[in-house]
This record gives structure tokens, sequence and C-alpha cells, in this order.
């Protein structure tokens, strides 16, 4: 039996118990989101022993859009070297982020606003992948800027595909940037505008 197996079959023995809300999220990460992106690769508990700016994951980084704002902490960052790649935000498996709504928009918004690529959002019952560049609306739905949903019962067959999206060693070798380089161009993009459009404004005044 493969790990990835072996964590299926231990979400699915105890599936009533972990969709009730006395299990929380804390659980949820240490029984079974640390140990999936484990298996995808990434060092979530530092056992290399690197230094905090040379970590692979950073926990609960503080993350703050502007001065007026409170300071927001995803639950994981991923990174190459010290360059954040990608945010997941956990929820506990009876939160169900494939038809509530919240969720999505606040793991988009981290992801918007640290100019990232994609944000990722599980509960390991799912693992939902968005399009981070998209501009969060309070009215937006769980399936706006949504690229890839998966269920649980999918993770073993779609490893390989996971591994390629957001897999330690897609990122370390530049697969990753080369996977979701329109998202990138679309970031380099409204980057221009934007300094273009400030540029404008500073003329006007």
């Amino acid at each position: 039996m493969t790990a990835i197996e072996e964590l299926i079959r231990k979400y699915e023995a105890d599936r009533n118990i972990y969709l009730t809300d006395r299990y929380n999220e804390t659980q949820v990460r240490s029984d079974f989101l640390d140990p999936l992106f484990e298996l995808l690769g990434w060092d979530i508990k530092n056992k290399a022993g690197r230094p905090t700016n040379e970590r692979e994951v950073i926990l609960e980084e503080p993350l703050k859009a502007g001065a007026s704002e409170n300071t927001k902490k995803p639950d994981y960052t991923f990174r190459l070297f010290a360059e954040r790649k990608f945010f997941l935000e956990a929820k506990k498996p009876c939160v169900h982020i494939n038809d509530v709504d919240a969720p999505a928009r606040q793991a988009r918004r981290y992801g918007y606003t640290a100019n990232l690529k994609i944000s990722v959002l599980s509960n390991f019952e799912y693992l939902m992948i968005y399009d981070a560049s998209v501009k969060v609306e309070e009215t937006d739905t769980n399936k706006k800027a949504l690229i890839k949903k998966y269920h649980y019962t999918e993770y073993e067959d779609k490893f390989e595909e996971l591994q390629h999206l957001i897999g330690k060693e897609s990122v370390y070798s530049g697969q990753f940037d080369e996977e979701w380089k329109d998202i990138e161009v679309r970031l380099k993009q409204w980057s221009v505008d934007k300094q273009f459009l400030k540029q404008i404004n500073e003329w006007r005044l």
C-alpha cells in the first residue's frame, strides 16, 4: 500500500467523526494536511533545521495588505528559498468548502494581496486551487477563479498531477512557474498598468 493510500484509508476509517464539529482545524492540519504535503515533498516541520528565512514552509506567516488593515495569517506559506510561491488555507472537514463561499474568498484574498499566482484551500475532504490574480469581490462564489478541485478519493489517482501543480520538486525545478505562466503574464501586465496609472495620477497632481 502506498503512503497516500494509507492516508486516504485512515481518513475514510473515521470520516464520520472528522466531519463533525468535534474535530478541529488544528487536528486536520496535524493528522492529514501536514502528511499530505509532506508526501508532496515539502518539509512542513523543518526537519532539515533550516533558519527561518530559508524554511520551505512557514506556518501562519503575518501578511499585511495595508497600514489600515489587520494582519492576516495564511495557515501555510510554501516557498522557494525566501520567495513565496503559494499559500494553503486550511479548514476543518465539517466546513463544506465546496458549498460555502467565504473560505474561498479568504484563500484567494491572501494570494491576491501577496501578488501570487495561486492559492490553495483544503479541509482534506477537498483540495481546491484558485487563480490568485483575480480580484476578490464580496459576492464571489467558491467557483469564481477556481482552477482545480479534488475530492480526497481522487488524491491517489491524481497524485502525479498534484505533484506537478503544487509539489516541492515542481517549485524547485521551475516547472511550477511554467505551469502557471499564463497567470504570471497577467500579473506582470497588471503591475505595468498600475505603475502607468500611478504615473498619470502623479502627472495630474
